[in-house]
């Protein structure tokens, strides 16, 4: 048995966000709800493993500004909220508000085997990546199209190497050079000779917003 952190990173509020394309309104709110309400249809318990749940969001400061709708998918089950309204980073590099939320949760990172890194927005076309990983915890991710980044929509590492890595990362730098954390991630498992096994896809549906058009990944 693993003690397994599902991290599920949100960001509900991007009202104020300018500088990067992303989805707004009640289309994204419509996501997050599709989103979450696949992701908790899928019975981990079955497993065996320690399994806590932790949603973490840069842009709001009270769980009771969360949109009704997404609120009613939540209230059904065990989460615990990991909320700091600064999302000054992640307003001009989604990937350094990421990190952001990676660090500010290091502790509580730190007290699990694993952490399961999922991002809601996307919404889960099947369950075969968790179920890959929870038949046989290990660091399990997907390779980007280019071969040279991981795609950090959903992804599993080890906690220890979690946090090594994220002690390495200056947040400051890689937003304002807008420098992409995939890439960054990617670079650090290899350069470090971290063992990895892949799968061939995530298994979602993603929204590019700067294209308005939905990928299966």
């Amino acid at each position: 048995m693993s003690k397994i952190l599902f991290f599920l990173n949100t960001a509900f509020n991007v009202s104020e966000v300018n500088s990067i394309p992303v989805q707004k309104g009640s289309s994204r709110v419509d996501q997050y709800v599709s989103g979450l309400t696949k992701f908790f249809e899928f019975d981990s318990s079955k497993y065996g493993h320690e399994i806590t749940i932790v949603l973490s969001d840069n842009t709001i400061n009270k769980v009771d500004v969360i949109d009704g709708r997404i609120l009613e998918v939540l209230d059904n089950h065990q989460v615990i909220y990991d909320i700091k309204g600064d999302n000054e980073f992640g307003a001009i590099n989604k990937g350094a508000g990421v990190l952001a939320s990676w660090v500010r949760a290091s502790e509580l990172i730190s007290e699990h085997d694993f952490i399961l890194h999922f991002e809601p927005r996307l919404l889960l076309r099947n369950y075969n990546f968790l179920d890959t990983f929870l038949n046989e915890p290990r660091n399990l991710i997907t390779i980007g199209a280019n071969k040279r980044h991981f795609n950090t929509g959903l992804l599993v590492f080890e906690s220890t190497t979690f946090i090594k890595f994220i002690e390495t990362i200056n947040i400051e730098t890689i937003a304002k050079r807008k420098i992409s954390l995939e890439y960054v991630l990617y670079k650090y498992i290899l350069d470090n000779q971290i063992n990895f096994d892949t799968t061939v896809e995530m298994g979602v549906r993603w929204f590019d917003s700067a294209k308005q058009v939905f990928h299966d990944m």
